[in-house]
């Protein structure tokens, strides 16, 4: 069973990823940021069906399982194409758009298709072990994508600010999940490892949200850099 403490930061990372969505459409950023903006709405959505799956079948059930694996697929396939949108953002030419939407379909069925072929072996529940399987294969591309466009960002001259600053909390994110997966492999018996990934996990919607509220973002209608 999870704590009163976990149930409330549970309910203030659910506000949180509405607030996130909330700030980019009130800031007139949705046009530019709709996958952005989308994901922190399925977010929320996730988060209140496994609230809702929790109270009916309780935490520890098969039902709140399958639905929490399943649904952690979902975010991160969503996560996965929010990076690659920011890549549109990072090189604005014309037939970038094109490239980086056939790219990125290719490279998630690749790596669904790669894991698959790891799972294949198990005769028994192989949907379940290959979704386990392709949302960590998923989760390894999708950080060293959003490693190499904040290097990209950085090194580009013409990166609007915004977007620099969004690679650089998708960077930190990433990197903070891989070192809490070293230190996990190193020390599996530290107990308060979740509790540090549960906090620290805030640094994705509180890092877009501060963003967002920069008083200083552009809010023309004339976008150089249109939605993937």
């Amino acid at each position: 069973m999870i704590s009163s403490a976990d149930f409330v930061f549970w309910i203030y990372a659910t506000v949180l990823s509405i607030f996130v969505a909330f700030v980019i459409i009130v800031r007139g950023q949705f046009r530019r940021f709709s996958l952005l903006a989308m994901y922190f709405v399925i977010v929320s959505a996730v988060s209140l069906l496994r609230l809702h799956v929790f109270n009916t079948y309780g935490f520890t059930s098969r039902e709140y399982g399958y639905f929490y694996y399943y649904s952690d697929l979902l975010l991160s396939v969503a996560l996965y194409f929010v990076i690659a949108s920011l890549y549109r953002k990072v090189f604005p030419s014309g037939k970038s758009h094109l490239h980086v939407l056939r790219g990125s379909v290719m490279i998630a069925a690749g790596v669904g298709i790669f894991s698959f072929a790891i799972v294949q072996e198990f005769s028994s529940r192989l949907l379940t072990h290959w979704i386990l399987e392709y949302g960590q294969d998923l989760y390894i591309v999708s950080a060293l994508a959003a490693l190499f466009l904040f290097g990209a960002a950085t090194r580009k001259p013409n990166t609007p600010k915004l977007v620099r600053q969004l690679t650089f909390v998708f960077a930190g994110y990433y990197l903070f999940f891989a070192m809490m997966y070293m230190i996990r492999n190193l020390s599996p018996h530290w107990n308060s490892l979740g509790k540090f990934v549960a906090f620290f996990g805030m640094w994705l919607p509180l890092g877009v949200a501060y963003v967002f509220c920069d008083p200083s973002i552009n809010k023309s209608l004339d976008d150089p850099y249109p939605p993937l």
